[in-house]
């Protein structure tokens, strides 16, 4: 089931019941253009390989050459460009997803928690655990279980250390070839 933000609702609860915390608006609004950024880097980081795709390279030799590094200086360089123009997108794609639990974790913070935690201890667990049972609470519990969540959360964190992405493509589907993303396990969807 595909959940969705409330934000206008949201605003307007902070505007009805908050009024003194009208500053949340601005940390309401940072949610959608997380959202907004997101699709943007997901959309850039698969518009990268454009070139390649079987309309543009309708036998796949100008991709093949790249890939087994056999075409020309500038193929090759027009290659890695793509290569990491997709990596560093889909980084962003990926850090804005996570960055946008620690805005949720202070809107919950300040808005649901009788006692706000200090900005320095606010994160999504701590914020969690402090709530009454309540059907949020539920949802804060269920969501670090999904995989999607703890393959974020474990990608986040370790891209910090080390270059986890590299670049495989597909058999071909139809007329389209397929660039996939992975990491050491897994795959990025």
């Amino acid at each position: 089931m595909r959940r969705a933000w409330k934000l206008a609702e949201l605003k307007q609860h902070i505007r009805t019941t908050k009024p003194e915390k009208n500053w949340l608006l601005s940390t309401v609004d940072s949610v959608s253009h997380s959202l907004y950024i997101y699709q943007y880097h997901k959309s850039l980081a698969r518009k990268a390989f454009d070139a390649y795709h079987a309309e543009h390279d309708p036998d796949g030799i100008k991709m093949f050459a790249a890939a087994m590094m056999a075409g020309t200086d500038e193929e090759l360089e027009e290659y890695e460009e793509a290569k990491l123009a997709s990596e560093a997108n889909l980084i962003a794609a990926i850090n804005i997803t996570r960055n946008t639990f620690d805005i949720l974790a202070q809107l919950v913070n300040v808005l649901a928690l009788p006692q706000p935690l200090s900005i320095e201890r606010c994160e999504i667990a701590k914020v969690r655990d402090a709530l009454q049972a309540c059907k949020l609470k539920t949802e804060l519990e269920r969501v670090p279980q999904l995989p999607w969540y703890r393959y974020l959360a474990a990608f986040s964190n370790t891209i910090k250390h080390r270059q986890l992405i590299t670049h495989t493509f597909a058999k071909v589907r139809g007329r389209h070839r397929q660039v996939s993303w992975r990491r050491s396990r897994g795959r990025l969807v």
